[in-house]
């Protein structure tokens, strides 16, 4: 299954911050014994990357991407450190180039028409809805969700 497959089937994506492996692998353990199999490792910490390669080698039951992904060289660093996706804030020619290149998959977060009208003549055909709150939040009705973590 891929990724964007996985994440549509589970839409629940939760962040892994930490500032030591050993914490960052005992939260994924944790995640993945409940059901969450997909992580986001978020780039806030001095040592994330250390933090994204413990995860992606010593929980291999878990699909471990990088998040809070601001610039080509992050990405290509969250690449190198064993990343299967890359979650940025904003839609980054650079970021997105990255992961095409090496074909992985990029959920930049978008919010305005403008945003999404550019990531769509970036390639991309799906993107993080962020800040949703900015927005207005959370909608759902009988026939469609928009929905994002704030």
């Amino acid at each position: 299954m891929n990724i964007t497959e996985l994440l549509s089937n589970n839409p629940v994506v939760p962040l892994v911050q930490a500032d030591d492996p050993a914490i960052a692998v005992k939260t994924s353990r944790a995640l993945a014994a409940g059901g969450l199999k997909v992580a986001e490792v978020v780039f806030r910490t001095d040592r994330a990357l250390e933090c994204l390669q413990a995860v992606a080698d010593d929980v291999p039951e878990t699909i471990a991407g990088a998040g809070t992904v601001l610039s080509a060289d992050q990405a290509n660093a969250a690449l190198d450190h064993g990343a299967k996706f890359i979650v940025s804030p904003g839609l980054d020619d650079g970021v997105v180039g990255v992961a095409k290149e090496r074909g992985v998959p990029v959920y930049p977060g978008t919010m305005t028409p403008s945003e999404v009208q550019h990531a769509f003549n970036l390639g991309l055909d799906t993107v993080k809805f962020f800040p949703a709150s900015i927005a207005g939040g959370c909608r759902r009705s009988k026939r469609w969700q928009v929905c994002s973590a704030r």
